[in-house]
Order: structure tokens, then sequence, then C-alpha cells
């Protein structure tokens, strides 16, 4: 009742956990086909549980965890998201600190080289690109097409970081579009631009050259 009295008799997308297909989204279908003899959604979307070692988080027996208590841990919410956006939506995830950390690692390591890029951009004063732009994020479109599928859009971002002189032509109007797109798709919250001081640039620019020279 309430999805239809929000958004018509039949909408796109209806989402859920796996725990619904059996009897709740079917006693759904069953309900409101009954009364408008239309499809209430065209398109079913699961979620798989996030376990708790070989169980699912659940409340009633005290296997699970908030985000504060993960804060505790120096995650931040966003460092949470990049670890879940990792796997597909339909395929359980194991709650693992270890694994955690290292996405929250990750994370700002992602942002560090969007920043370190920008900052590059910012000194070139290009032209806009936006034929190169388009082929940067091709990509990420084909593959949240395919099911949702973050974590190839994941692998890409980090496939074209690794080259940076994919982005040498690009202007920064360019760039702070591509990163507009990162952010729409996955809602990492990535910052365009922050004020460096001096002193971390100059380290930024250290801890690049012994990148390239493998030191």
């Amino acid at each position: 009742a309430m999805s239809m009295h929000i958004l018509g008799e039949t909408f796109d997308i209806h989402t859920g956990g796996i725990d619904h297909i059996p009897v709740h989204h079917n006693n759904e279908i069953a309900q409101s086909e009954s009364v408008t003899g239309k499809p209430l959604a065209h398109i079913w979307m699961h979620g798989a549980f996030l376990n708790w070692k070989d169980k699912k988080m659940s409340k009633s027996d005290g296997s699970f965890i908030t985000l504060t208590d993960l804060e505790k841990e120096g995650i931040s919410p966003l460092g949470f998201r990049y670890f879940l956006l990792q796997s597909k939506y339909r395929q359980p995830v194991f709650f693992d600190m270890e694994a955690l950390k290292a996405s929250e690692t990750a994370y700002r390591r992602m942002q560090e080289h969007l920043l370190v890029l920008r900052e590059k951009l910012v000194q070139v004063h290009n032209q806009d690109n936006e034929i190169q732009l388009n082929l940067l994020t091709q990509h990420f479109i084909e593959y949240i097409a395919d099911d949702l599928n973050t974590p190839k859009v994941v692998a890409e971002i980090w496939s074209q970081l690794s080259d940076a002189s994919l982005f040498s032509s690009l202007s920064v109007s360019d760039f702070d579009s591509y990163v507009d797109h990162i952010n729409t798709l996955l809602g990492l919250d990535f910052k365009k631009e922050i004020s460096i001081p001096d002193e971390i640039k100059l380290l930024l620019e250290k801890r690049q050259v012994a990148k390239d020279t493998k030191n």
C-alpha cells in the first residue's frame, strides 16, 4: 500500500533482502496484482547478508556491530562503504576487521591519488577535452548497468589512476566532472579540492618520486 501510494501501481525497481524472496515479496506480488491486474515492479533486486563469521548479523543474538563501533577502530562510514562496494550486492559479505582497515586505507589512498592528479592539472591549464573524459567514464556506466557491478567500477578506477598519462590532457573542469561521476555512482564523496599545506604537497611530490623509482 505504501509503495503503490508513493510510486504508483507499477514501478521499476523493488529492493529487499534475500530472506524476503520466499514469502514477503511473493505476498506483495499476490496482493498488489490481485488489486490492479498489473505487475508491481519490473525488477526485483535482492541483497545478500552482511555475515558475522558463519551467520548473518543479528540484533537478537548480539552478533552485530554499529558504525560507532567501527569509528572507534578508525573506520570511517565512507571507508565502510568502500568495503561493501568491493562485493556485488547479491553476494554475501563477511565481516572482517582487518579487511575493513585495508578498505579504509585504500579509500584514503584513492582520495590522495585524485587530489595529486588534480593538483598537477591546476598547474598545466589544459583546454577541455570532452572526448577523453567520456573515454574515462564510459566503462563506469557499463559496469553499473551490469547488475550494479560496483567491484568492477572500483577496479577500473584503480586501473586508470595507475596511469597518470590518461589524465594529462584533461582540464581541471574535466577532472572535476570525472570525480563527480565517481561520487554519483559510488557515493564515496571524494572532495575535488582541499586546501593542502605546502609541506604536505612537498611530501606528496617526494612520495611520487619514490614510487616512480620503485624506492
